[in-house]
């Protein structure tokens, strides 16, 4: 089959969650079948690796381009131009000309059976109800996240603001996923939300693989006490899930083992994100070569995401603590998994610690909701780690 894969936002080096499913899909599907690949790459990217690193591909095509940061000025210009458009701002700053235009051409050549539409980013480049069939890969619903920010800002004028973007973009979302042939949604979770909002749409999910050999637990430098937050640390979903979690969650922590650290680990960190490193046992590394020495030296890596999911920290043999909204946003309805653990939903501060055991002696988790009462000193028992974290979750999913 002849595949042209077209994503906005790069695909190398590997630095992101999005970068790594999308690259590994490919080179995997490269084997096989006959792939073109068309995308973009800011001044921080490589794309001359890219094209060695795809060697399998018939062709790797990046043009210039920078998705303006949501702090940017090119961003307040391109909200602004937005409000006189039915697209939404995340839409709108990821047109680009050029890459529509190669989009265009290759189409046009009628050498390409499938068209894959890689992130909801990528449809205002591609002509998607065009006579070659589309795949849109929804690596998020993009919609949501936007709704969960409105629901979590506290200012109304912003709220307001919020309220509007994330209708426009459940609207766009919802078309983009009925004019593509099928929509692939990475957990079940997301393909209900989406199949609910495109009910003429087909979507099915493909959850998330993570490649368990190199991720293989290691225990050997493990430092009692720490915890670990990764991801890109530019992502919205990802500054607003820290922050909270650093102001709001490990004070209560703190109270009861002020020995507690937290390592934030993960690219470009925001000025949001930077200003934590100033927090008392805090440490932001900004981007790593490798983020595995870090998990290692965790007792555990917490999740605290208020807006999204995420499935990096699975098969790292680490407990994981997650906020309700990344442990459902994850495909996991309800059920523990592993060593896994997922705040109660609708935690307040007024209830107490529950306590957990962990399966497979691996040792204590101790959940805590809020509350005065934390049993346990991240001590190691019996030579068994006992570890604490905290939900950081006050609200119910949307």
């Amino acid at each position: 089959m002849r595949i042209l894969w077209v994503k906005v936002g790069g695909l190398w080096p590997l630095n992101t969650g999005g970068r790594l499913r999308s690259f590994h899909t490919i080179a995997q599907l490269a084997r096989r079948h006959r792939v073109t690949v068309l995308t973009t790459h800011g001044p921080a990217d490589a794309p001359e690796g890219l094209d060695a690193q795809l060697a399998d591909c018939e062709q790797v095509l990046s043009v210039p381009y920078a998705v303006p940061g949501h702090d940017s000025a090119r961003f307040a210009l391109a909200l602004v131009r937005s409000w006189l458009s039915p697209l939404p701002v995340d839409i709108w700053r990821c047109r680009v000309p050029a890459l529509r235009r190669e989009v265009a051409r290759h189409l046009a050549r009628g050498h390409t059976d499938l068209c894959v539409v890689d992130f909801l980013a990528a449809a205002p480049n591609v002509a998607m109800d065009g006579p070659v069939p589309s795949v849109l890969f929804a690596h998020n619903v993009e919609h949501m996240i936007w709704k969960r920010l409105s629901q979590i800002e506290t200012r109304a004028w912003r709220r307001a603001l919020l309220e509007v973007e994330w209708q426009k973009l459940r609207r766009y979302e919802a078309r983009a996923c009925a004019r593509a042939r099928l929509t692939v949604a990475v957990s079940e979770v997301d393909r209900e939300i989406l199949a609910t909002h495109a009910p003429r749409a087909r979507v099915e999910a493909i959850p998330t693989g993570v490649d368990t050999a190199y991720f293989a637990p290691d225990r050997s430098d493990e430092i009692p006490g720490s915890l670990v937050f990764f991801g890109s640390m530019d992502w919205l979903p990802n500054e607003d899930g820290i922050e909270y979690f650093v102001e709001s969650i490990l004070p209560r922590i703190r109270a009861e083992a002020p020995e507690v650290s937290l390592t934030v680990v993960g690219r470009n960190p925001s000025p949001r994100v930077r200003r934590l490193a100033a927090v008392a046992g805090v440490r932001v590394t900004g981007t790593v070569e490798d983020v595995r020495p870090h998990v290692a030296a965790a007792a555990v890596c917490v999740v605290p995401l208020r807006i999204g999911g995420r499935v990096d920290d699975r098969g790292s043999g680490r407990s994981s603590v997650d906020s309700r909204e990344a442990f459902l946003a994850g495909g996991r309805s309800g059920a523990v998994r592993g060593r896994r653990r997922r705040a109660p939903a609708g935690s307040s501060a007024a209830e107490s610690a529950g306590e957990r055991r962990a399966p497979a002696g691996r040792g204590t988790i101790f959940l805590v909701a809020g509350g005065s009462r934390v049993r346990g000193d991240l001590r190691r028992r019996g030579g068994r780690p006992c570890v604490l974290a905290c939900s950081a979750s006050d609200t119910s999913a949307a």
